[in-house]
């Protein structure tokens, strides 16, 4: 088990109504703010995970910045489907990021200011990341956690990087290291 975090500004941001990224807020909001849509895009760094390794479990941990308790928050959480994931520039490269196939719905229940709150399991992003074709153990990664049909006033408000660099979100993963490769032994 491994955990994992930004590791400067430019690691974590959030997207206002699809128009304005914003890389150094304390806050990093998700859900929908009085009609307003906010998405949160987390970069983790040196993901020191061999490649085609089994993921167990991951998940992120979110510290509550402020107390939330709209109703209904629902949120998809997609990764970045690229093996080494830059950190965050534009709105233009936040919305155009390819996302990957695989995701998971998250309904945070009420949060509390000063809590830690953990999404649900991301094993199967993941799994599919450190699958890919150029992955290297100590790459980045990209998780987004997209408003996805929250109701009106249903937001939370998390610490970012620029709040706290020790609490910012944190992404635990559990595995287990890839065969090593059997030899070929040849019998005369």
């Amino acid at each position: 088990m491994a955990v994992f975090k930004p590791t400067g500004s430019d690691d974590d941001c959030y997207a206002y109504d699809d128009t304005t990224l914003d890389r150094s807020s304390n806050y990093l909001y998700m859900g929908n703010d009085a009609g307003h849509i906010m998405d949160t895009g987390v970069r983790f760094t040196n993901i020191t995970i061999p490649k085609e390794s089994q993921i167990l479990t991951a998940v992120v941990t979110f510290r509550a910045l402020g107390s939330e308790s709209g109703t209904t928050c629902r949120i998809r959480i997609f990764g970045y489907d690229i093996q080494d994931a830059p950190a965050f520039d534009t709105i233009g490269n936040f919305l155009g990021a390819g996302r990957t196939t695989q995701y998971k719905d998250w309904t945070p229940a009420a949060w509390t200011s000063g809590t830690d709150y953990d999404s649900e399991d991301v094993s199967n992003i993941i799994q599919h990341l450190v699958n890919g074709i150029a992955w290297v153990s100590g790459n980045d990664i990209v998780l987004f956690f997209e408003d996805w049909s929250s109701t009106n006033g249903a937001f939370r408000g998390a610490r970012s990087y620029d709040s706290s660099t020790t609490l910012c979100p944190r992404l635990t993963i559990t595995w287990t290291p890839p065969r090593p490769a059997r030899a070929n032994i040849m019998m005369f």
